[in-house]
Order: C-alpha cells, then sequence, then structure tokens
C-alpha cells in the first residue's frame, strides 16, 4: 500500500517535470529569463504548488498529532524542522541547464520560501500578482516538489520496510523511475548518464 502512493506521487510529479520541461523549447531556462511570466507557467505554478501541499501533508501524516484540517505550511514547516530537517538544506542541480536550488532554505529561518509566498498572493488575488508566475518561482517550486517527494518516498520506504537504517534520498532517488531527469538531488555524482536526457 505504502508503495503505491509513494509511486502515484512519484508519477505525478514526473508529468509536471515533462510539462515544464517541455516549456525549455519557448523560454531557455536561465536567470536571465527568470522573470518571464506567462498563463502557461501560472497554470504549471499553481499545479506543482497543489501538489506540494499534498505531499507534505503526506510527510505530516506519518505523526498522528500533525493531523489537521487547518494544516498549512508552518505546521508543516515545525514538522520539518523537528523530523525532517535535512529537507530544509537539499541542494538540487539542472546538469542540462546549468542551474542549483535550495528550495526549502527558508525554513531554518521560520519563514515560508519566497515561490511559496508569491504563490499564496497569486492564488488570492490574480490580477495584482500575476507576474509571480514567472519561470523562477516555478523552477524553485518543482525543485521543492522533487525533493518533497524524495523525502516522502524515503519516510514510506523505511516505514514500510522496517529496516534498520535511514535510507538517503541518493538512494531513493536511485530506485525510482526516471522522466526528464530535470533535477538531481546534489549528493548524486555527475556521471555519464547524468549527461544524457530523454528527448
Amino acid at each position: 500500500m505504502e508503495s503505491m502512493k509513494q509511486n502515484l506521487h512519484w508519477r505525478y510529479y514526473l508529468s509536471l517535470e515533462s510539462d515544464v520541461y517541455a516549456m525549455s523549447r519557448y523560454i531557455h531556462f536561465t536567470s536571465d529569463n527568470f522573470k518571464t511570466y506567462s498563463i502557461e507557467l501560472a497554470k504549471l505554478y499553481f499545479a506543482i504548488c497543489a501538489e506540494v501541499e499534498v505531499v507534505l501533508k503526506e510527510i505530516c501524516s506519518i505523526c498522528p498529532s500533525k493531523k489537521s484540517k487547518e494544516a498549512n505550511i508552518a505546521i508543516y514547516r515545525d514538522y520539518v524542522v523537528e523530523n525532517q530537517k535535512g529537507l530544509i538544506t537539499e541542494k538540487v542541480q539542472s546538469f542540462e541547464f546549468e542551474l542549483q536550488f535550495i528550495p526549502w532554505e527558508d525554513f531554518n529561518e521560520g519563514k515560508s520560501p519566497p515561490w511559496w509566498s508569491d504563490y499564496n498572493c497569486l492564488k488570492h488575488e490574480r490580477r495584482e500578482h500575476f507576474n509571480k508566475a514567472n519561470l523562477g518561482n516555478v523552477l524553485q517550486a518543482l525543485a521543492g516538489l522533487f525533493i518533497a517527494s524524495l523525502y516522502l518516498g524515503k519516510v514510506l520506504s523505511n516505514r514500510e520496510q522496517n529496516i534498520g537504517f535511514i535510507l538517503d534520498i541518493e538512494e531513493v532517488y536511485a530506485t525510482f523511475p526516471k522522466g526528464k531527469k530535470l533535477f538531481h538531488p546534489i549528493g548524486i555524482q555527475s556521471s555519464i548518464e547524468n549527461l544524457h536526457y530523454t528527448l
């Protein structure tokens, strides 16, 4: 059951990753273009952040005291800081586009990531904040979902297997199906495989 849940979330991540990767045909993924915004980017941004919330809720549901209809990013942040602190400092790299992200680092300062705050602004006041549906936020959000999905996989794998040691996210990532391979955990060594991308 746990492996089915894990697979479902990861497959959904791969679908979103594929949609984001397709945008690179029209907007080159470079920091010079991070402020570019559009309807298509807004659609992706909403979908990614909605899934981020679902995955964080799944991670926190491992702890019954964190289950709540009032669950929000502050509750998720507190749980991560207490129980999954490594998630905060995880870096991801895009070898193809030479980009690097640490999407959850603001949790260390007791704050929400800027890309999450921008998402909420856009969600509640779209006309005033439409420019926040930009490439930079979409990539940061996808990187955040990438890490959160790997951590969910780690938590579910360790619980299902009842093993005496904790898998790290590189080990979890190695067992997952690969999509466009837009991101890699920074701990994974660059290799020949890293340099070949699915078209």
